[in-house]
Parts: C-alpha cells; structure tokens; sequence
C-alpha cells in the first residue's frame, strides 16, 4: 500500500519525521511494469522529499538537485549502507561499501579494465557475440527478449571481456537469473538465490586459484590482471576480495544491462517511429541508448548512511539515517529535463544519475553503453520491425533497488 500521511495521525512520531510526509512503501514484490517510475514521478510532484516508515524508516529524496548532492558530498553520504531499510549489514561488499582512501585503493586497480579506450578494444568480439545470438534467434520469429536474448548476451560478453571460458555462459547465466529471482520473497526462490551465490562463489574460487599457478598476469585476462598487479602494491588483494570483487562484477553487471537493455526494446517494439527513427539514422543509436538510461533507469535508487548531522534540503538529518537517493524520480525532474515525462529519442542534453555520481559512479557504465548499443544496432539490421506479443500485464520485479521486467514477449514476421 502507499499513502501519504499527515504526522498528525499518529501513524509516525513527528519527532522521526521532522514534519515531512509519510509513506508506506517495500519494494520486494513484482509490480505492473512502469509502476515503480509511476511512483516516484507522483512522490517528486507531491515534494523532494518523504519519510518512508518501512523497517526503521528511512529518507527518500526525489529532486533532481537533492539526489546529485547526495552523491557528490561521501563525507556527508557513507556507502557502507547502501540499503535503506538494512542501516547495519553483516555484509560488506566491495568496493561498494566502501570509502574514502580505501575505496579508492580498489578503483585504482579495477578502473584500467572498464575505460572507455579498453571496451573499445572488445567492440569487435561484443559485435560478433550480438550477431551470432541475433541470427540464432531470428528463425524463432517470437522471443521473451530479456530470457531467450538479453541475458544470454550480457553472460557471454562479460566471459569473454574478462577472460573467463564462455562455454560456461548457460552455467552463469542460470546463477545470476536464480540470484535476482530471490529478491521477491519467495522462500523457494530465496533458497535458490542461496544456491546461486555458493554456486558462484566456489566458480570464482576455483577461477583464483588456478590463476595463482600462473606466476603472472596473461593478457586479456582480468581476474590474473587484478591479482598480479595488485602484488605491485603494499597491499596484494588476497584470494577472498578477489572473489568477492569477481563476484560483485558479475552481479552488478549481467542483470542490470540485460534488463536496461530489455526496457528500451520494449519501448521500441511499442513505436513504430522512434524504430524507425534508428533504421533511418544510425548515429542515432547512442543517443537512444542515453534516453533509456534516463528514462527507464533500472536503479530505482541508492541508499547511503548519514556520518554527522546535518540539515539537507530543508531537512533535519541526524547520524546514523539511511537516506535513499531516488535516481529515477531525478531522471525525470522537469526543472533539469525539457519534455522530461517523454521518450525522446534524439534528446542530445542527458546528464542523466542512472550510473550515480561522485567517487560510486558505475564502474562498468562504458562496458554497458558499448554493449547496449552494439546489440541494438545488430538487432535492428536482422530484425527492423517487431512487435509485443503479450495481451495480459507483463510485471517487473522490484528487487529492493534493482528493477527488472520478467517478461517481454517480442514476435517479428
């Protein structure tokens, strides 16, 4: 249920909710698709920010301006929490959670493999692993996109961006979709999230400790890259951190892009002339995959940890709040967007949070971009015109911060 409260009801304690509205909202369960941007287009019109009394409760922020402050002020924002109705986790990954100089000791290391001048140097085996999977499933004539094409896609390339044996793409793949189904709270689907990080985690374990033997970096190969060159300094990653930050590159990664990438073509198989736009101008691919980032973010939002107390945007915030950037109400902001609630699929003006700011900015937001790109250009020379094929409600899963739509069923003559 969501509604918004007047403290005078008793419903939360003024004290907690310094005067501002009050919500009630949990975002684990699957939603019509498009309801959860919905929800925070209306929580940005009805004000920048609300007190959501989920779990401990938490702030949400929703202006544009607000969202990009919390981002660029760590000192204020800690990631040590990045979930807002979980303020103390037993769990720390990295480099997420992490600040500061620390933080920093890890991007260092990872940052030469995800540069824009490096994804360039794969854009040849991205396009050949597009192509062969378009012409696999062109025959078929129907597909659920994000199962049958997104996923598969985004599994293989990060196998071969990293060096790892893309044969064990239908391995990964099942993982990561087992890991995201859990988030709905499902106990079955709880229990096979369980399964997947074990499975994953001893996958990547086994990976590290063949590389061990290697006595030294082989090129192309990231897992070797980070161990080896992290020995040049006074800190060598040992075997679990490199496991943990393999494993956060393949959660962070494969289902995020497939499901951005499944939004857009959604959108695309539902107008005929923004498909059109891009068959008779290609240059204009990018500018679309910009759009879709903007307007259909699958980061609902980001969750950071107040250090001090501080009065933010009107707000008294103490130390210990956990605040959630609400990326995708400030991606639809019409003090920062023209035409903000439209699709517009030239928009050349896009500073868009869908990748966050400040030092948190998406590590692999290059590898993303070429990867979307280069499929939807190989899609479109195989398959100009498609349509959805669905007469029911097609959901998305909410997955806490993550958004994702479980189906969308495209056919094609």
């Amino acid at each position: 249920m969501t509604g918004v409260l007047d403290d005078s009801t008793g419903s939360a304690p003024a004290a907690a909710t310094r005067g501002c509205p009050v919500i009630h909202e949990e975002f684990s369960a699957p939603r019509t698709q498009g309801a959860h941007w919905a929800l925070a287009d209306r929580l940005r019109e009805q004000g920048g920010v609300h007190w959501n009394d989920q779990a401990q409760g938490w702030w949400m922020f929703t202006s544009n301006a607000a969202v990009r402050d919390i981002f660029r002020y760590p000192q204020l924002f800690s990631s040590r929490s990045i979930t807002p109705w979980d303020p103390d986790p037993a769990y720390v990954t990295v480099p997420t959670m992490i600040d500061g100089q620390e933080h920093l000791r890890y991007r260092r290391l990872l940052n030469p493999w995800f540069t824009a001048e490096n994804v360039r140097r794969h854009e040849d085996a991205i396009r050949a692993i597009a192509r062969r999977r378009v012409a696999e499933i062109e025959p078929r004539k129907r597909c659920n996109f994000p199962v049958d094409f997104a996923l598969e896609y985004t599994t293989e390339l990060y196998l071969q961006f990293t060096g790892m044996p893309t044969e064990d793409t239908p391995k990964l793949r099942a993982w990561v979709d087992d890991f995201f189904s859990g988030y709905g709270g499902d106990p079955n689907a709880q229990e096979a999230m369980g399964n997947a990080v074990a499975g994953l985690t001893e996958y990547l374990q086994i990976a590290v400790a063949e590389r061990r033997t290697w006595g030294g970096a082989r090129e192309g190969d990231f897992a070797s890259r980070l161990m080896y060159d992290s020995q040049e300094t006074d800190r060598p990653f040992s075997d679990q951190e490199l496991v943990d930050l393999l494993l956060l590159a393949i959660i962070g990664g494969l289902d995020t892009t497939s499901s951005q990438l499944s939004y857009l073509f959604r959108h695309l198989a539902g107008n005929a002339g923004d498909r059109r736009r891009l068959l008779d101008d290609p240059e204009v691919v990018p500018l679309a995959i910009e759009e879709g980032l903007r307007f259909f973010p699958i980061l609902m939002g980001d969750g950071r940890k107040v250090t001090q107390d501080t009065e933010f945007h009107g707000v008294e915030l103490k130390e210990g709040d956990m605040v959630w950037a609400v990326t995708s109400a400030a991606n639809r902001d019409p003090n920062v967007y023209e035409r903000a609630n439209e699709f517009v699929v030239d928009r050349k003006k896009n500073q868009h949070a869908t990748f966050a700011l400040g030092p948190h900015r998406c590590l692999g937001m290059h590898l993303a971009r070429t990867s979307m790109r280069i499929a939807t250009e190989e899609w479109l020379a195989v398959i100009p015109h498609f349509r959805l094929d669905a007469d029911g409600v097609l959901e998305e899963r909410g997955a806490g911060s993550m958004l994702s739509p479980l189906d969308v069923p495209l056919a094609w003559d």
